[in-house]
């Protein structure tokens, strides 16, 4: 019986017409798949050798002893591997990252493995904690505080093995990934230039948030995408008259540039 993820199995023959050293050694095993053998082959070095598991189970070895004449014997021993959490388990907290919006909610959850990684079917009772930002409860339920900050380290316990993740406390208004940006700046030929901007949120993927352009300056000036959706980030400024002109793109938080074009 064993916990661990090996096992050194042994066999000695004898054999009254041929010394020891002129016997080969096999071994073949049922059981759950997945066992290695540092020695494989059929020689006289393979009656020691090293299991190695890939799961718990029941595994019943089998060691074939031939002679050079062809005569053979068999010895066969079940070895019995328990799953072991303790000594070589390991813990999971899912989801790896989470964001949560100020006094709002979000779940944790903790799984514990063996020492092959596999899901224990029996799972431990977990204690957790959090370094800051709100609180959680012995389920997981994140509570956030109402001021954004982190990430923050969540840490599941049980018994020795721990795991982590992070939580952070977002705030409900975007950011600017990527400042507003003009190219070409200045507008020294031609009518147009290519206006940029990308927002980040840190509760939405950017695909969700919307852009939207507002221009001042000495003449009209029309876009290419006048509205209020993603695809605004991107635009073509055409003008009428040289001059400066000063672009805003707002999405939930606006960002401001100014921009000196000349044609």
């Amino acid at each position: 019986m064993t916990t661990g993820l090996t096992t050194a199995l042994s066999v000695l023959g004898g054999d009254a017409a041929y010394p020891e050293s002129a016997l080969t050694y096999h071994w073949t095993v049922t059981g759950p798949p997945g066992v290695t053998l540092s020695n494989s082959g059929t020689n006289n070095a393979a009656k020691n050798n090293i299991a190695t598991f890939a799961s718990s189970g029941t595994y019943h070895f089998t060691a074939t002893i031939t002679n050079p004449a062809g005569g053979y014997i068999t010895s066969s021993i079940d070895v019995v591997v328990n799953p072991d959490y303790t000594g070589g388990g390991s813990v999971t907290v899912t989801p790896p990252t989470l964001s949560v919006l100020p006094s709002n909610q979000g779940q944790f959850t903790a799984t514990a493995y063996d020492q092959f990684g596999h899901k224990l079917d029996v799972q431990p009772a977990f204690s957790w904690t959090v370094s800051g930002g709100g609180s959680i409860n012995s389920t997981g339920l994140f509570t956030a505080g109402n001021v954004p900050g982190g990430p923050y380290t969540v840490t599941a316990t049980a018994g020795v093995h721990s795991g982590t993740a992070q939580v952070t406390v977002a705030s409900d208004n975007p950011t600017v990934a990527q400042a507003a940006s003009a190219n070409p700046n200045p507008v020294t030929t031609g009518l147009t230039t290519a206006l940029s901007v990308l927002g980040g949120d840190a509760a939405y993927p950017e695909s969700a948030l919307t852009y939207h352009w507002t221009v001042t300056g000495p003449a009209g000036v029309t876009l290419s995408n006048s509205g209020t959706n993603n695809a605004a980030k991107n635009n073509i400024a055409t003008f009428t008259s040289t001059g400066t002109y000063h672009f805003t793109a707002n999405d939930r938080q606006p960002d401001r540039s100014q921009y000196r074009f000349q044609h």
